[in-house]
């Protein structure tokens, strides 16, 4: 029995603004349509700092989400300008996000201030696939 290997594609990546200058509650950053994604990366950097809200976490919307960034990790008192903040996630592993689901933040507390940059590399799953 022989093995087919496809030729290694390299990750796209996508840059997209996390504004925290938002009221409580969950926003979508990208949507998965057309197929699944593989998410092998995410760097946040944060351009603007935070103001008023508690925290902020990312996450996929799925039944049982995948954590990115916990709310403890996501404390305002990490969202400083010019840092570069950690995500809870090791990044060992990839991630799958299934067609139709997102990938999510969530902000609690008070209406705030801020903004991160996340970098995202990811890879589709599936032919055909969009991730945006």
């Amino acid at each position: 029995m022989s093995a087919v290997f496809a030729a290694p594609r390299d990750p796209n990546t996508l840059v997209v603004d996390v504004d925290l200058s938002q009221a409580a509650g969950t926003y979508t950053l990208l949507t998965a349509s057309g197929g699944a994604v593989a998410i092998y990366s995410l760097a946040l950097y944060v351009t603007t700092a935070g103001t008023l809200f508690t925290s902020v976490s990312i996450e996929t919307d799925a039944t049982t989400p995948f954590v990115f960034l916990s709310a403890a990790d996501g404390a305002l008192a990490n969202i400083t300008s010019e840092a570069n903040v950690a995500t809870t996630w090791n990044q060992l592993q990839a991630v799958i996000i299934g067609d139709t689901h997102a990938l999510t933040y969530t902000i609690a507390g008070a209406a705030g201030t801020g903004n991160m940059r996340a970098v995202i590399r990811w890879l589709p799953v599936d032919d055909g696939t969009i991730f945006a």
